[in-house]
C-alpha cells in the first residue's frame, strides 16, 4: 500500500508540474517544517508538504533555499521532489552557493546529475568567484563530477527532469566472460582461472521504494526494462587490474568503500543491480564495489553453487589481499549474504592465519546477512578469527529463513543464519535476531528488502553501537550470552 501510494503521489506531482499546473493548495504548513524534512532526507514528508502548499522555493532564516540544503546533504530523492514541484534549479544562498555548487562540494554524483539534467548552470559563480567545477576538483573529483560538468558545459537547459539516477560501481569477478552485448561486458556461470575487473553503471528510478529491486513484471505485462520504473544494469566495462585500482583510488579519494559479496542463485546482472540498490538505499557516501563469484543464478543450482563458492575462496582471498594493499582497510566496509558469507569468511580466515603475530588487518564494519555457514564451524573456527579482522562484526539471523532450513537438511547441520531454536552467539560478534520482520517469500533476502533492516545496517556503517541503534533490544540467550532482538515497533 505504501509503495502504491508513494508512486501514485509522485506520478501526480510530475504530471501536474510537467503540464504547467500548480500543485493543489491545501492547509499550508510552516516553511520550517519543510526544512526539517529536507535536512532529515525525508522525501515522503517533503512531497506531502509541497502538496499542502509550502513553496518549493522556500528559504530558511539564513536565506538558504531548500534545494541548496537538499543538494548539499546528497538527498537525491528530496532534490528531485523539489525540482518536480518547481524549485529554481539555480537559486543561490546569500553567499552565492547554488544547488549545483552545494552538490559538488559534497561530492554527490546523483544529485549533480539530476541538477544538470534539470538545467543547472555549471558556469554560475559564487560570491568567491568559483564555479561548481572548482569545488568538484577541490574535493578530488569524486564520482567523475568534472566529466559530468563538462557534458553540460554550456549550461543549456534540458526539458523536463530525467526520472532516474545513475549509480556507478566497481566490480571484480572470477566468472568467465561471455560475448559483449551492445558493448556491455557479460559474465556467465563458469569459473575462470583469473580475476576480471571493471566498472558498471546501474540506473535507479526516482520512484524506487527502499528495499525493492524493481524489475519488469509479467503480471503487469511489462516486457522490457524501463529506467523510469526499474533498476537496470545500464553498462559494464572491463579493464585491467592496474586501471581498476587506479580509477577506484582516484574516485574514492578519502571516502569509504562498501564491498558486497552476493549469495546463492544470483547472476552477475542481478548482483550488480543489488549492489547499487543497497548502496543507494543505505545512502552510502562512498564507493560501492562488487565481488561476483560464478553462481548458477538458478533456484535448483544449490549444489553447484556450493561447490563453486568453495572453489572461489582463493580468488576472493586474492582480491581482498590486493584491495587491502591498495586501499586503507579501515576504510572498507563489507556486506556478504547467504552462501557468499562462506566464501568471504573462509578467505578472511586464510588471511588471518597468514598474518604475522601482532600484525592485524582491521576492516571497518563486517556484516554477515543470513550466513549459510555451519553453525558449529562458525562458532569454533571462523568467528574467533573474524573478530580480530574488523572493528565490528554483525550477524543477522532469522528463524523464518526457509532457504537456510533447506540448506540445513542438505548440509546436515544448522546454519549460522538460522536462529531456530536459538541464535548463534559468540564473543566479538553482534548477533541480531530479525525473525520479527521477515516479509519476503523465503525470508532470506531481508538484508536488502526490508527498510528497517536497511536502516539498522546503515546505522552500523555509521559506527553506532548496538545499544545506540533504533530497532535493537538487548536480550540474553539461555547460556546468559548477550544478543540483540530486532524490534521494529520499539
Amino acid at each position: 500500500m505504501f509503495a502504491q501510494t508513494f508512486r501514485g503521489l509522485f506520478l501526480v506531482v510530475f504530471l501536474f508540474v510537467g503540464a504547467g499546473f500548480a500543485l493543489p493548495v491545501l492547509a499550508a504548513a510552516p516553511p520550517q517544517e519543510l526544512f526539517s524534512a529536507v535536512e532529515g532526507g525525508d522525501a515522503v514528508r517533503v512531497e506531502a508538504l509541497l502538496k499542502s502548499g509550502v513553496g518549493a522555493n522556500a528559504v530558511d532564516a539564513r536565506g538558504v533555499p531548500a534545494l541548496v540544503t537538499a543538494a548539499g546533504r546528497g538527498a537525491a530523492d528530496v532534490v528531485l521532489a523539489l525540482l518536480f514541484a518547481g524549485a529554481d534549479v539555480n537559486a543561490a544562498d546569500p553567499s552565492g552557493t547554488t544547488p549545483l555548487i552545494a552538490g559538488c562540494k559534497g561530492g554527490h554524483t546523483a544529485v549533480v546529475q539530476a541538477l544538470l539534467e534539470a538545467g543547472a548552470d555549471p558556469q554560475r559563480r559564487d560570491g568567491d568567484g568559483h564555479t561548481a567545477r572548482y569545488y568538484a576538483e577541490a574535493a578530488g573529483d569524486p564520482g567523475n563530477l568534472v566529466v559530468l560538468l563538462e557534458q553540460f558545459g554550456g549550461g543549456e537547459k534540458v526539458r523536463g527532469v530525467q526520472r532516474f539516477v545513475t549509480v556507478p560501481l566497481y566490480f571484480s569477478t572470477n566468472r568467465k566472460p561471455l560475448a559483449p552485448v551492445k558493448g556491455t561486458a557479460q559474465y556467465g556461470a563458469e569459473r575462470d582461472a583469473k580475476l576480471h575487473y571493471g566498472k558498471c553503471e546501474v540506473t535507479i528510478p526516482v520512484s524506487h521504494v527502499p528495499g525493492e529491486l524493481e524489475g519488469p513484471s509479467t503480471l503487469l505485462l511489462e516486457l522490457s526494462a524501463d529506467p523510469e520504473k526499474h533498476i537496470i544494469l545500464k553498462d559494464a566495462r572491463e579493464f585491467g587490474e592496474q586501471e581498476f585500482y587506479r580509477q577506484l583510488k582516484a574516485e574514492a579519494g578519502p571516502r569509504d568503500i562498501l564491498l558486497f559479496v552476493h549469495g546463492y542463485n544470483v547472476a552477475f546482472e542481478k548482483a550488480a543491480r543489488r549492489t547499487a540498490q543497497l548502496a543507494y538505499d543505505l545512502k552510502f557516501p562512498g564507493i560501492p564495489v562488487l565481488f561476483s563469484w560464478p553462481s548458477q543464478g538458478k533456484i535448483l543450482g544449490y549444489a553447484d553453487d556450493a561447490r563453486t563458492v568453495a572453489a572461489s575462496v582463493p580468488d576472493i582471498e586474492r582480491f581482498l589481499r590486493i584491495l587491502i594493499e591498495r586501499y586503507r582497510p579501515e576504510k572498507i566496509h563489507v556486506i556478504a549474504h547467504s552462501m557468499g558469507t562462506h566464501g568471504l569468511t573462509q578467505a578472511l580466515a586464510r588471511i588471518s592465519d597468514s598474518q604475522k603475530k601482532g600484525h592485524k588487518v582491521i576492516f571497518n564494519q563486517l556484516v554477515l546477512a543470513a550466513p549459510d555457514i555451519d553453525g558449529k564451524l562458525f562458532r569454533e573456527e571462523i568467528a574467533p578469527k573474524l573478530s580480530h579482522l574488523a572493528r565490528r562484526v554483525s550477524l543477522y539471523a532469522s528463524s523464518h529463513d526457509l532457504a537456510l532450513a533447506v540448506s540445513h537438511r542438505y548440509n546436515d547441520g544448522r546454519r549460522a543464519g538460522d536462529s531456530n531454536p536459538e541464535i548463534v552467539v559468540v564473543p566479538g560478534v553482534d548477533s541480531i535476531d530479525v525473525s520479527r520482520v521477515d516479509t519476503s517469500l523465503l525470508g532470506h533476502s531481508y538484508y536488502g528488502s526490508n527498510r528497517s533492516i536497511i536502516t539498522d545496517i546503515s546505522e552500523a556503517l555509521q559506527l553506532k553501537k548496538p545499544d545506540e541503534r533504533e530497532f535493537l533490544v538487548r536480550r540474553e540467550s539461555p547460556q546468559h550470552r548477550k544478543y540483540w532482538l530486532f524490534n521494529p515497533t520499539r
